[in-house]
């Protein structure tokens, strides 16, 4: 059946099978009789996307009716791609007012997980506008927050925790920097999220780097590469 096959195509995502998932979705796409399922107006753009398909997740997220980015689990859900897919092709003002409407929808729904995606890319797309504080004071209290709901770790925290960290790198606060990042990079490497990759093993770097330890600057870029390798994510 269509559902089944669409929940296979989720759990493959979830399990970081995304070639697997891309085929799939592929094979829903090409039948009739699951083409127009609902569940792959959220799969297809998102699968397409984690692969580093961005231009065709674009395709896939002009194709999708506007009403289906509304406030329901999984409106908010292609807001957050379409703000990924915007924040990889720099549009910022894009990505800000989606990540924006997603957190919104997140949280009136009690969507922790997303809610906490959406976060990081809105405080992302600040960050890249030059809105140093916005951007920290939106991750401080989102940390705070997804803490006190015993997130601590969590890839929802990591996701958070890791721009936090860089948000305090650009503020200069260096040790404190470290400090979130260092209890998150193991689970920012099991969730293999690209962005979130991208900005910590940065940021492992930078820190090193600043600190002489050069060798472990560069094992920082390695370890990033090696995954990169590993999932098939060019982008990092």
């Amino acid at each position: 059946p269509a559902t089944l096959r669409a929940a296979l195509g989720w759990a493959q995502v979830l399990q970081h099978r995304y070639a697997e998932a891309e085929a799939l979705v592929a094979e829903l796409r090409s039948d009739p009789a699951t083409r127009d399922e609902p569940e792959l107006r959220v799969l297809e753009p998102m699968t397409l996307g984690l692969v580093e398909r961005l231009d065709d997740a674009e395709r896939a997220l002009a194709s999708t009716p506007q009403d289906a980015f509304d406030a329901s689990y999984s409106g908010c859900t292609l807001l957050n791609v379409r703000a990924f897919v915007s924040l990889a092709a720099q549009r910022w003002d894009a990505a800000l007012a989606d990540a924006h409407a997603a957190r919104a929808g997140f949280a009136a729904l009690g969507g922790h997980y997303g809610q906490a995606f959406a976060i990081g890319f809105e405080a992302h797309a600040l960050l890249a506008r030059g809105e140093r504080a916005a951007s920290f004071a939106l991750l401080e209290a989102a940390l705070d927050d997804l803490l006190r709901h015993g997130d601590a770790g969590a890839a929802g925290s990591a996701h958070v925790g890791g721009y936090l960290a860089e948000s305090c790198y650009e503020r200069g606060d260096f040790e404190r920097a470290a400090k979130l990042l260092a209890p998150r990079i193991d689970t920012v490497r099991s969730s293999n999220i690209v962005d979130t990759v991208i900005v910590c093993h940065r940021l492992l770097s930078r820190l090193a780097y600043r600190a002489g330890d050069y060798p472990e600057a560069t094992q920082a870029t390695q370890t990033a590469a090696e995954l990169s390798q590993r999932l098939g994510l060019a982008r990092v």
